[in-house]
């Protein structure tokens, strides 16, 4: 007896926040004991990670693996055009490690876009299964 199975192929979802930009997202501080800085993500970045997180769990289909490798496709809309389009990306990538996949190094593509839409800033998101 052949069993087939069918697993999903692809996850999309938007999170509908302001893509946080590289230089919104770290912060630097001086240590306490020796001289030397530390990097830290900010309260503003670590809240996208987590929305972005959670949006990817919502929308995580039952039985999507997370031990492949994958694709994922990216739409950044800014309120302006002043941030750089790829500093968000890290964020996004990082994460959806533990919801889409066990860790970004299983991203063997990325595509990611970049617009302006003032009324409505978002991060339209899509992870698919590479099949080869």
């Amino acid at each position: 007896m052949i069993s087939l199975t069918s697993e999903p192929a692809r996850v999309a979802f938007t999170v509908q926040a302001t893509p946080i930009s590289t230089n919104m997202a770290y912060r630097l501080t001086k240590a306490k004991i020796g001289n030397f800085a530390r990097m830290y993500l900010s309260a503003a970045a670590k809240s996208f990670k987590e929305m972005v997180s959670l949006k990817a769990t919502l929308a995580r289909p039952k039985g999507w693996p997370l031990d492949r490798r994958y694709f994922v496709g990216v739409d950044f809309y800014f309120r302006d055009n002043r941030p750089d389009s790829d500093g968000p990306l890290k964020l996004v990538l990082d994460a959806m490690e533990g919801c889409l996949y066990k860790n970004d190094r299983q991203v063997d593509e990325v595509r990611y876009r970049r617009f302006v839409d003032a009324a409505s800033p978002r991060v339209e998101i899509s992870v698919l299964l590479r099949t080869k």
